[in-house]
């Protein structure tokens, strides 16, 4: 297809989405390359339920498995820890976007790591914190002990 715009030079569409669209897109962002990566990577493709029970959630079973990990050793203050570990997962697309709300829903009736109680005060909440207002010194460090950043 090609577009002609006042008496400018025909552009072609398709070299236009090559050049330009997936360029940018793609190379000057290293965080989508990475998420893609992650995402396309073959190991991940032959996912199991046995592997990755949460897959619209978790990219991987790796970082399911380090999810597990930094739950067990890590989650002090349920409301702040996991804000700041949510935000953190997403900011790095080591998960897929989730509401806050799924998210701890997932935690409570799935996962079984959020109590009753905890899940409770959370909903009157109704929200986690952000990612700026949950960023420590020992929850970065933790985090990038165990994700490997």
């Amino acid at each position: 297809y090609k577009i002609n715009i006042n008496g400018y030079e025909p552009l072609e569409v398709t070299q236009f989405i090559e050049d330009d669209f997936f360029n940018d897109f793609i190379y000057t962002s290293k965080k989508k390359i990475k998420f893609l990566n992650g995402y396309l990577n073959e190991d991940d493709s032959n996912n199991t339920d046995t592997d990755n029970p949460y897959p619209l959630v978790f990219l991987s079973r790796e970082i399911y498995l380090k999810f597990l990990e930094y739950t067990s050793k890590h989650i002090i203050d349920y409301y702040l820890d996991y804000s700041y570990l949510k935000k953190r997962l997403e900011h790095e697309c080591l998960i897929h976007r989730t509401k806050d709300n799924e998210f701890m829903k997932l935690l409570h009736f799935k996962m079984s790591l959020l109590s009753k109680r905890d899940y409770d005060d959370y909903c009157e909440k109704n929200k986690l914190s952000s990612l700026m207002k949950t960023t420590k010194a020992d929850r970065e460090n933790n985090f990038n002990n165990i994700f490997d950043f």
